[in-house]
């Protein structure tokens, strides 16, 4: 039994449950997303699309919330599920260790 293997497959299990569950926290909310989106205006508003009127601020905000479930929802949770699929082996190759 190797204790640090153990340790770190623990360590970094927790971290990838606690990841998993403020990004399912931050993105759950919709008047929270809305403060992010208006905090973000700023730099994407230079965007040829938002210049020439093509998409107003409220689409783009809706668009732009949608993008950040999207995100969390297709790359965030494979990720992280793969990450724990990967501490879950630590830990096991530590009680399996000699």
């Amino acid at each position: 039994m190797n204790v640090g293997n153990i340790a770190i497959g623990a360590g970094l299990a927790g971290w990838g449950i606690a990841l998993f569950a403020l990004s399912r926290w931050y993105v759950r909310d919709d008047a929270r997303l809305l403060r992010a989106a208006k905090s973000r205006w700023w730099l994407d508003r230079r965007q040829r699309k938002i210049r020439s009127g093509e998409v107003s601020q409220e689409e783009w905000f809706t668009n732009w919330i949608r993008g950040q479930r999207a995100m969390v929802k297709w790359v965030a949770t494979p990720f992280l599920a793969l990450w724990l699929i990967i501490c879950v082996g630590t830990i096991v190759h530590g009680f399996a260790n000699r």
